[in-house]
Parts: structure tokens; sequence; C-alpha cells
């Protein structure tokens, strides 16, 4: 999935874990986010991700886990609009 976010602003990221039936399952644990690029888009604990002040245009890998699962999300920061995006993970399988 990948999303769009205009500079200097943010967005509530949150992670949806669905079953094998499609079903959404909450998680049992407080998702961990991180970016694979802070320097382009940050992600806070509570994954409110932005575009850090003075940061140039670019992509960045919004990643959270939680019970063994990862979600993970691409946002390009833009000189455009932003709308609200979830993140959203595979059917949950053992490790």
């Amino acid at each position: 999935m990948a999303f769009i976010l205009k500079t200097g602003t943010k967005v509530q990221l949150a992670l949806e874990l669905t079953d094998a039936d499609g079903n959404v399952v909450t998680p049992t644990e407080t998702p961990v986010w991180s970016s694979s690029d802070p320097a382009v888009v940050d992600v806070d604990a509570s994954g409110m991700a932005s575009d850090p002040v003075g940061a140039g245009l670019g992509t960045a890998t919004i990643s959270a886990v939680a019970d063994g699962f990862t979600g993970v999300i691409d946002i390009t920061t833009v000189a455009g609009d932003a709308a609200f995006a979830n993140i959203t993970a595979g059917t949950p399988e053992p490790r």
C-alpha cells in the first residue's frame, strides 16, 4: 500500500489485523512503529506519521509490529494534498 503526504502535514496511522476469514482482530499488544527514513517521514509511538520540518521530498516505509505480525505502508512526501490511510496486515499466521 502507498500513501501521499503533503510536506508539513501529518496523518494518523492504524494497524489492522485480519484472521483467515477476513474478520478484524484486535491486537493484544500495542503496535511498535518505525520508519525506514525518519528524515523524510517520522512516526511516533501512537502511529502519527509526519513530514519533519525542513525535510525534503522522498519516500519512507512505515512499519507497525504487534502480536508477531508486521504491517507496512510506503509514504511519499509531495507538495500536494494528503488524505488518511490505514495500515493493513495480511492474514495472521504463526511465526
